[in-house]
């Protein structure tokens, strides 16, 4: 009888909380959908021949994406979401040989892809703040001749933020890959998109599914030098965009107004949000904290973690627990949406159920 692999045996499959009739703030989608101007023009333009497969390259769309952030499109590859741009940059880029590090807390997939393709890594635990020491991470990586770092920026789940400016400076000290996901990005303004032809070592992800409303549609992109953009363009799977996706994705990159003010409405409703949850801080610890975010979620440490999960999800409010952190990450909803959580919230205050 064929048995497993070692790797794949204590591999559980990723399966969602079920979001049927809830409310799902734990996602860290948008709360926006496309605007009635996209949608109006997708269903005029959408002709697809089913028989072909993609365009390879995704060209059209990623020259709109090119023109979005005014990049050049020879520096950009489209991916079927971030996940498959992670896990190709790790196994196209690096051997069993090479080590590469991930922060602790950040994304689990950048580990988790590693550990599956046999790869050797470690952790670097940020400071108590959470926050990255840039010297003694430079210091780490050049004295243990490290091969590549990948980490969020804005992390998530902590929701904070690097300076631009620190992080330059560490992608040009360090003698390593440098791969930065800066999927919450668009949320604040320390991206280092423009810095990309000044960095030969560098790698930045960048995705449709959290500020433009498209998670459904599975887009990602990966923006570097023109040398690692070629080999990471032979490196992918051939046809890795599908069509539908690809050409819905070309068209809701035309409506950047709409975007650009999804955007500034989720950050004030972030902003709210947060002002109005501290109100209710007696339902948390002594010692909890909420921190200052960057994203379109907010995080908050607490030891009542647990309970408060438990209680919102019985009353239809899904939220993302991090046990093991002993926290919360709260994605910021529509008006309503967070109206409604705010309302359980204040009950548990009033209540004291946990």
């Amino acid at each position: 009888m064929y048995a497993l692999p070692e790797k794949l045996k204590n591999i559980i499959p990723y399966k969602p909380d079920d979001v049927f009739g809830m409310i799902n703030l734990n996602a860290n989608e948008s709360c926006f959908s496309l605007s009635e101007k996209t949608l109006q023009k997708v269903k005029e333009k959408i002709s697809i021949c089913f028989n072909r497969y993609p365009d390879s390259l995704a060209k059209n769309l990623v020259e709109k994406y090119a023109e979005f952030y005014n990049l050049d499109k020879d520096c950009i590859t489209a991916g079927n979401g971030s996940d498959e741009l992670i896990s190709l940059i790790l196994q196209a880029f690096l051997t069993s040989k090479d080590r590469y590090i991930v922060l602790e807390p950040d994304f689990s997939m950048y580990a988790f892809y590693g550990k599956l393709l046999g790869l050797n890594f470690s952790s670097y635990q940020k400071d108590s703040n959470l926050k990255i020491n840039f010297n003694f991470l430079t210091d780490y990586i050049n004295q243990n001749k490290i091969s590549a770092i990948i980490f969020s920026n804005p992390c998530n789940p902590t929701s904070l933020v690097e300076n631009r400016g620190d992080v330059l400076n560490f992608v040009k000290s360090v003698n390593c890959l440098v791969v930065i996901d800066e999927a919450y990005m668009d949320f604040c303004g320390e991206s280092l998109l423009k810095d990309i032809r000044f960095c030969d070592n560098l790698i930045i992800l960048r995705t449709l599914s959290k500020a433009f409303s498209m998670a459904s549609l599975r887009l990602g992109f990966a923006i570097s030098s023109k040398t690692i953009t070629q080999g990471l363009r032979g490196a992918k799977s051939p046809y890795n965009v599908n069509t539908v996706s690809a050409l819905i994705g070309s068209i809701a990159l035309e409506d950047k107004d709409y975007i650009n003010l999804c955007i500034k409405n989720i950050v004030n409703n972030r902003e709210i949000l947060k002002t109005e949850i501290l109100k209710f801080s007696k339902i948390f610890d002594a010692e909890y904290k909420m921190f200052d975010s960057a994203a379109n979620f907010l995080y908050i440490k607490t030891k009542r973690c647990k309970q408060i999960f438990e209680y919102l999800k019985s009353k239809k409010i899904l939220v993302r627990l991090f046990e093991s952190q002993s926290a919360l990450r709260i994605t910021v909803g529509s008006q309503s949406e967070n109206k409604i959580l705010l309302n359980i919230l204040k009950e548990i205050s009033i209540i004291e159920k946990i």
